[in-house]
This record gives C-alpha cells, structure tokens and sequence, in this order.
C-alpha cells in the first residue's frame, strides 16, 4: 500500500462524511488499476454524496476498466 492510500485512509477513519477524502482513495485505487475496490469507494461516496460529479466520471472510467460498458454509458 502506497504512503499516500494509507493517509487517505486514516484520514477517513477521522473523518468518514468527508467526499473528497474517499474520492482521492478512489482515485490511488484507479492508478494502480484495482478498479474494484475503486467502484467500492466511488459507489460509496456517490450514495452519500450524489452531488459530487467527479464522482461519476471517475465510475465510468472504471466500468469501462472492467468491462461494464452499458454500467459506463448509463453512470
């Protein structure tokens, strides 16, 4: 685990309502392509933040990652 995905997630415990924090681990998910646990998060913050609009870029391009092209066209 990277020392940045470690922060991000500690950072989380304190602080679990916290969007950009749980967008950011997605995103060190994305750069190592562990497109799994990337949707977890993105799916997870987009469930308590339907605001956030990174958010669904971010999820389309892991659906797509994964081969979930019509999840991809629809988020």
């Amino acid at each position: 685990m990277s020392d940045r995905l470690d922060s991000l997630l500690k950072l989380l415990e304190q602080d679990p309502d916290d969007s950009f924090i749980s967008y950011g681990i997605a995103l060190e998910h994305i750069s190592t392509d562990n497109y799994e646990k990337a949707e977890k998060y993105l799916t997870s913050l987009l469930i308590k933040d339907p605001d956030y609009v990174p958010a669904y870029m971010q999820l389309g391009h892991v659906y797509e990652n994964l081969n979930l092209i019509d999840k991809a066209k629809n988020i």
